[in-house]
């Protein structure tokens, strides 16, 4: 019994002790298992001990992989169209999730201070000061890495711990935590054109003031302000009605703000007033959207919150634009504007709400949205065009990318390279890099190389010279199914001198000497006969030539504006500004990807010269080995055959 007690005095001691050496967080005493840390500099240069030197040991786990709610992300992975499902704009569901993060150390803390930086060398960072061995943080950027440590005071030592990282959620976009506002989100994170819109520069949100108030009634909180100038907004573009309201002599929607920002003196405050009851996008608010491009061209104004009301219909408007500019898909365009719904707006809005100008820009020229976007602020509102480069060159990151060769190209073998961004591991992609180069040597004849690896045989090529196994012939014809893409795309600079045989047809159709056009009339260019009558197009210019020229072939010059037959200058168009978009057909249209209407004639020769420099030679020949008819271009060294049915003819004169 003795020997049991004693044996049980020492069981309770070690238990004491053990307890006694226990880790500890801030003020707490809950225990995380330990990660391999890192070491690097305190951000404060305060000259403390690092983890690696000091006794005191650090503890941490973050949880970064969601920041949002279910309820948006339910929203986020179904249909944009659905979300009458999950919001209705009558309640504040716009918040975030935070990023957590908990630690212990050895012992117990306090003083404790947790830095955090998107930069691994803390060029700038966010101090926190703590007081439990738990934070939150709110309004990080999404798919990006972080880095933090924590600074504590432990028996009156203190030290830094090691370098800890995170990299937070890749699901767009960024809500923001504003105390006193709703509806505010980042207009970053989006995959552009060429790259990403850059997080933390632009925001939009819900207004900051009471609107409609005889005096300013600020309603954004103190920690709603802190917010703000945590975020570094240096601008406030209000687009608020200035103007008096309801016959009153003191109410206006901006609610008596004058020329300051309630967020503090040092922030710009700019007013843009845009009208909503006849349409965000009616011509009557155009002049404020160019004030508000304006606004954005200057870097210096960065970063900005721009609001209106609820921040849904005119800063739905401006973001819309802004982002379509920037390349950001249709879908999340929309899904933009509608979830605003999440925001405490009053009431929900639907896709009906904009497609007034989501039309309006789709009947825009462009091949692609950004591109029609661009022409609408371009041509419609009267945006300058420097405004809108300088905004994409402010707010698009380009990608980076690391290559990874997999495969190595050989003469016999493709190339593979792995492509890795930087930015969305979900953008990395294979690429074949095609064959690696031949080997070649010389053979008995001078024209003919034979690779010594693989024995592929080509043809030694001299510039400005038909190689021999080719034979040059006087013409090539098409009896109106077959045509050549030229692979040069034609614009308001382009001249085409070429020697053709043509007759007019009068079946009611058009027939194309050579064409180009994107299915706009303002992007034509080609020469072509209608109706009995030759036709020339340049722009949405067109020039019907009923004259007849019974001396065939005949010799076609359009150069850029100015049509000369036979020498003869026959008419001059109205000068122009465009580009097809599209490479020119010889012997049809090529009308958008597409054989429009060819022609059966004969063609003699052809040069295309690009504002003066000349990009095709074209000779009429075939190739000896196997008689294919085609035109050998001079300038570029390649054979260029029929895209269109059945085969070229040739003749000799």
């Amino acid at each position: 019994m003795k020997n049991y007690k004693k044996l049980l005095v020492v069981f309770l001691s070690l238990l004491i002790f053990i307890c006694s050496i226990a880790v500890s967080g801030c003020g707490t005493d809950n225990s995380i298992v330990p990660p391999t840390p890192t070491a690097t500099d305190d951000p404060s240069q305060g000259g403390e001990q690092s983890q690696s030197d000091s006794d005191i040991r650090f503890y941490f786990e973050s949880d970064a992989s969601k920041m949002h709610t279910d309820l948006q992300l339910e929203y986020l992975n179904d249909a944009y169209s659905k979300v009458a499902k999950y919001a209705d704009g009558k309640k504040e569901l716009s918040k975030p999730e935070p990023v957590t993060i908990k630690w212990q150390t050895s012992g117990k803390a306090t003083d404790c201070e947790l830095y955090i930086s998107d930069d691994e060398n803390f060029a700038s960072y966010r101090t926190i000061p703590v007081k439990s061995n738990t934070v939150s943080v709110y309004n990080l950027k999404v798919r990006t890495k972080y880095y933090y440590k924590l600074k504590a005071t432990v028996k009156g030592k203190t030290a830094t711990s090691d370098v800890q990282t995170f990299t937070t959620s890749s699901v767009v976009p960024r809500f923001i935590d504003c105390d006193g506002i709703t509806n505010m989100r980042d207009l970053g994170g989006y995959n552009a054109k060429g790259g990403v819109v850059r997080q933390g520069l632009i925001y939009r949100c819900g207004r900051l003031n009471v609107s409609e108030s005889k005096t300013l009634q600020v309603e954004i909180s103190a920690e709603g302000i802190k917010t703000m100038r945590e975020l570094g907004i240096k601008s406030e573009i209000d687009l608020r009605l200035t103007k008096l309201l309801y016959g009153s002599s003191d109410i206006r929607e901006v609610g008596g703000l004058t020329d300051k920002s309630v967020i503090g003196d040092d922030v710009k405050y700019f007013q843009c007033p845009m009208e909503y009851a006849n349409g965000v996008s009616n011509s009557e608010n155009y002049t404020q959207v160019r004030k508000v491009f304006e606004i954005l061209a200057d870097s210096d104004n960065y970063p900005v919150i721009f609001h209106c009301n609820i921040g849904t219909d005119r800063t739905g408007f401006i973001a819309y634009l802004l982002n379509g500019l920037l390349g950001v898909s249709r879908e999340d365009l929309v899904r933009d504007y509608l979830l605003s719904n999440f925001g405490n707006i009053g009431g929900a809005r639907s896709e009906s709400n904009i497609v007034s100008y989501v039309n309006a820009i789709n009947n825009c020229a462009g091949n692609s949205l950004s591109e029609k976007v661009e022409k609408y602020l371009n041509d419609v509102i009267g945006v300058p065009q420097e405004h809108l480069d300088a905004i994409k060159d402010i707010l698009i990151a380009e990608h980076s990318y690391t290559d990874t060769v997999i495969t190595q190209a050989t003469c016999q073998q493709e190339g593979v390279v792995l492509h890795t961004c930087a930015d969305d591991e979900a953008l990395s992609w294979y690429e074949n890099t095609g064959y690696g180069d031949h080997d070649y040597e010389e053979t008995g004849d001078s024209d003919i190389l034979r690779c010594k690896v693989c024995g592929k045989e080509t043809v030694q090529i001299e510039p400005g010279v038909l190689p021999s196994i080719y034979t040059a012939v006087d013409y090539i014809e098409s009896n109106g199914t077959q045509y050549i893409d030229s692979g040069f795309i034609p614009d308001s600079n382009t001249r085409v001198v070429t020697k053709i045989d043509f007759d007019t047809v009068s079946d009611g159709n058009s027939h194309n000497a050579f064409s180009a056009t994107p299915g706009e009339r303002a992007r034509e260019y080609g020469f072509l006969c209608n109706s009995g009558e030759y036709v020339t197009r340049y722009g949405d210019d067109i020039y019907l030539n009923s004259l007849n020229y019974p001396n065939k072939p005949f010799v076609i010059d359009m150069d850029k504006n100015v049509l000369k037959i036979d020498g003869e200058t026959v008419y001059t168009h109205e000068e122009k500004e465009f580009s097809c978009g599209c490479s020119l057909y010889i012997f049809s249209c090529n009308k958008n990807g597409s054989s429009y209407r060819p022609a059966a004639m004969k063609l003699y020769s052809m040069e295309i010269y690009d504002n003066g420099t000349l990009v095709r030679k074209f000779v009429p020949c075939y190739r000896n080995s196997d008689n294919v008819v085609g035109l050998w271009d001079l300038v570029n060294g390649k054979f260029y055959t029929n895209n269109g049915t059945g085969a070229f003819t040739y003749g000799q004169n």
